[in-house]
């Protein structure tokens, strides 16, 4: 099995959130709007090769170049199979902790205390 960091799982499910609009730059936004952070380009783009070399998503070209983009084509992501499987099985060990009688529960109990 597969183990993903959290900065992979989020991009993972930045590219499902986007599609089919999943670009580089997007994910970005997209990641740092939900976990309020500032991450760079370069954070997410080494993410990305990361995803691809286990063969978790794939670039795929646009077909036709961008005149906003001076000239040059956008690789959009997808999620491979094994990427979508990987996903499920990480979502499904997160999952259960966030239940009322999981971690969540757990801290508004000590906040009670």
């Amino acid at each position: 099995m597969m183990h993903l960091s959290l900065l992979e799982l989020q991009v993972l499910l930045s590219i499902i959130t986007l599609r089919p609009n999943a670009y580089a730059g997007t994910i970005l936004d997209e990641v740092n709007k939900r976990t309020k952070r500032d991450l760079w380009h370069g954070t997410v783009y080494a993410a990305l090769e990361r995803l691809e070399r286990q063969g978790l998503v794939r670039r795929v070209q646009e077909r036709e170049a961008t005149p906003r983009r001076g000239g040059k084509r956008k690789f959009m992501f997808r999620l491979t199979a094994p990427g979508r499987q990987t996903l499920t099985r990480s979502l499904r060990t997160i999952v259960p902790f966030l239940q009322p009688s999981g971690v969540l529960a757990a801290q508004r109990m000590r906040r009670k205390a």
